[in-house]
């Protein structure tokens, strides 16, 4: 059997998105290379605990040189940071290792989770590359062939996974812009929107990415989409300076803080909070200051891509930047800003059908040929 997941590799949260349990799972975009001096031992770990808190594998793979072991996602975010390694400005994807070993455990993780009693999975996966980068064939071929592959992740002190050996067999591999994943999800949800002009923004950690599409979803890189620096990572940073220099230096461990304070704040309708030696500290008017910054930024760039496009009929906020903005941007822009419905997923959710329709062609095709 061949289960299609759609990664999205962003750059503040890796996404993936798939079929049942181990559909809509999230993990922050970081990664840490355990030290040859250095290894969590499993009895430590409450086996209870929430594996995806404590993403502790070694990869091997024939993209890597070595075996690699590795502590991933929240557990290298929170317990690592001196370790870990982030996205960085400008990067590239298409080469990464880290990429890969993240997209590798997560999928892993994930399969396990939904069907505890395999070690062997074979998938069709829709995986996405910026707009800049998908821009050139190379950089989509290598990235597809480094993940058309037989990897195994081998879990550590993972609670729940302690030991257990995991082969992906990755056997299509699909490579689109993340601006295509995420309007593959907008048709998904309103197929009326096909005939129209749709300009997507996906306000991500690192960038901002725009595409624009035309009747029945047609879409040229270069003049009908972009990238530009900046993003949620530039409001975060100075949240988290203004955070320290108001309560001490002991406010917050990483930026990762203040990303997740953020989001909880939007999902649950509170203030953002920091935390510090164990006592919380809120920080409403840093984040509506620094958000509003942000918005302006965001709102000045878009404008001056709708002037240029010509006509636009759905201006649509996609990504977990798109969500948290979509009020600031209302409120210092009179552009017509539509905040898809869980906007966070949209990459995910459309490479997650990309990769169901691809696989789809594949055996209608195969039992034609029969």
């Amino acid at each position: 059997m061949i289960l299609p997941l759609g990664v999205d590799l962003g750059n503040a949260d890796l996404k993936l998105s798939g079929p049942r349990r181990d559909a809509l799972i999230s993990m922050p975009h970081a990664l840490a290379r355990v030290p040859s001096t250095d290894a969590r031992d499993p009895s430590l770990v409450p086996p209870a605990a929430d594996p995806w808190d404590y993403l502790h594998a070694e990869v091997l793979s024939p993209a890597l040189p070595r075996p690699v072991e590795v502590y991933a996602g929240m557990l290298a975010a929170r317990e690592y940071p001196h370790l870990t390694e982030e996205a960085r400005e400008g990067e590239a994807k298409a080469g990464s290792d880290r990429h890969l070993i993240l997209a590798l455990v997560s999928m892993a993780t994930a399969l396990h989770q939904a069907n505890p009693s395999q070690s062997h999975y074979t998938v069709a996966l829709a995986v996405a590359l910026p707009l800049a980068e998908a821009a050139h064939k190379e950089a989509r071929e290598q990235l597809a062939q480094r993940l058309r592959a037989d990897h195994l992740v081998a879990f550590r002190s993972t609670p729940g996974l302690v030991g257990r050996e995991i082969t992906l067999r990755l056997a299509h591999v699909d490579v689109v812009p993340e601006g295509a994943a995420a309007y593959f999800s907008l048709i998904q949800r309103d197929p009326t929107l096909v005939n129209q002009h749709v300009l997507l923004v996906d306000v991500g950690a690192r960038s901002l990415d725009w595409a624009v599409f035309g009747p029945q979803g047609r879409f040229a890189l270069g003049l009908s989409g972009g990238t530009a620096d900046g993003g949620l990572i530039v409001a975060a940073d100075r949240i988290l300076a203004g955070a320290r220099s108001a309560f001490g230096p002991h406010v917050a461990r990483h930026r990762q803080d203040v990303l997740t304070a953020l989001r909880d704040a939007r999902l649950q309708g509170t203030p953002a909070r920091l935390w510090g030696n164990g006592r919380p500290y809120e920080i409403p008017d840093l984040v509506d200051a620094e958000l509003t910054r942000l918005a302006r930024d965001v709102a000045r760039l878009v404008s001056d891509v709708v002037q240029r496009m010509g006509r636009v009929d759905h201006l649509a906020l996609v990504g977990g930047g798109g969500a948290l903005l979509a009020p600031y941007l209302a409120r210092v822009s009179d552009l017509p800003w539509l905040l898809v419905d869980n906007a966070p997923w949209a990459n995910a959710y459309g490479l997650y059908h990309r990769a169901q329709a691809q696989l789809q062609q594949q055996v209608a095709a195969t039992a034609a040929a029969r």
